[in-house]
């Protein structure tokens, strides 16, 4: 028997796909491979794939786990309505954009 089709909404499919830049963005920031971030997380290397392309919808357990590998400090993740918040702290993003050679001019970042 095949799987269950699950029907998105447009918005869902569009919070999908933010996710998934979210985490790509996030994962090269941390200078994290795929196989590194599902190593970390606990996820297969071909989910993470999946889910940075918008193709995969991860249950919200699963996704607690993916985001608990960038949660240090200066970075913090709250639901939002019926999306996500990311907060990156200033601290952080000056961090980031020395490692980096970048200019990050903002007291903190809301994405």
């Amino acid at each position: 028997m095949g799987r269950t089709k699950i029907l998105e909404t447009k918005k869902q499919l569009q919070n999908r796909k933010r996710l998934g830049v979210l985490v790509r963005v996030l994962r090269g920031a941390f200078g994290l491979t795929q196989a590194g971030l599902a190593e970390a997380s606990g996820l297969s290397f071909s989910a993470i794939a999946k889910f940075e392309r918008g193709d995969l919808r991860l249950s919200d357990e699963t996704l607690a786990a993916l985001f608990s590998v960038f949660e240090v400090d200066g970075v913090s993740f709250s639901k939002r309505g019926d999306g996500l918040s990311v907060t990156l702290s200033a601290a952080f993003m000056t961090d980031l954009c020395d490692q980096k050679g970048l200019i990050w001019p903002m007291e903190e970042s809301h994405l």
